[in-house]
């Protein structure tokens, strides 16, 4: 395998996390609220969305000090089956990324180009834990929950802060205590890594959830840079079914070759 085009990578990367949607990201405005540490923990729990299909289109604005750039990219998920991408630049699409529960595949169309590994063999060349479920959750826009009996809760201005570890990760919510609502997301690795989340521009999609279309993160990219993104989402749906092309052309070459 050959690296990964880093824009790709980032957006693999914020997996790890399993990261959140949430439903406002405004502050406490009309006075502070006291709340119980169940309180909170149901409010982040809360945030999590059930589905069977969710489609999007996200536009990406990506900076780091390899490389920065704008594009759009089409998702589709069909729970716990495959995960669907496609990104553009100027309309025309430069690669398309199918995920698997076993397995990842990504076609680069400006270079006729094909690259395919198994999740554990990209997890462990780039150090990161690229399961299935965790980065069919962030794009989705689920959270790692909590647990609840190490929770810890303060108060910081305006604003709860909760923090717990499970299984080598510490993750950290900022949430409003009148709309119970989370402002701030932040997930830190074993390896003392960060990803920092922020949300705004919240809508209802369908008739009972809300969605954060709004979004803006940063992640490490290795050790000596961190890349950022802010994301603009829309045309999101949930449960409806959508097609996954993926058909490699005979022409395309693989890395090996």
């Amino acid at each position: 395998m050959r690296p990964l085009h880093h824009a790709i990578y980032f957006l693999l990367l914020l997996g790890l996390s399993s990261l959140m949607s949430c439903k406002s990201s405004k502050r406490a405005a009309d006075g502070f609220r006291e709340r119980s540490t169940t309180d909170l923990l149901r409010a982040v729990e809360k945030h999590n969305n059930d589905f069977e299909w969710f489609s999007g289109k996200a536009k990406i604005n990506f900076e780091s000090s390899y490389e920065s750039g704008r594009g759009v990219a089409n998702v589709r998920v069909k729970k716990d089956s495959v995960i669907w991408m496609n990104f553009k630049k100027f309309g025309l699409e430069f690669a398309r990324l199918q995920i698997t529960p076993d397995s990842i595949y990504v076609m680069y169309r400006f270079e006729n180009y094909y690259e395919r590994g198994s999740i554990s063999e990209y997890s462990r060349e780039y150090g990161i834990d690229l399961e299935f479920d965790k980065v069919q959750s962030f794009l989705v826009g689920n959270c790692l929950l909590p647990e609840p009996q190490n929770a810890r809760v303060t108060r910081v201005g305006d604003a709860y802060e909760l923090i717990s570890s499970s299984g080598g990760y510490t993750v950290q919510y900022e949430i409003n205590p009148v709309t119970l609502t989370v402002n701030k997301h932040k997930i830190i690795d074993e390896q003392g890594r960060e990803v920092v989340m922020s949300f705004d521009d919240y809508k209802r999609v369908g008739s009972k959830r809300y969605y954060s279309h709004t979004r803006e993160y940063f992640a490490p990219l290795d050790d000596s840079d961190v890349g950022r993104a802010k994301i603009n989402i829309s045309s999101v749906e949930f449960n409806v079914p959508k097609s996954i092309p993926f058909d490699i052309p005979d022409h395309y070459t693989t890395y090996d070759n």
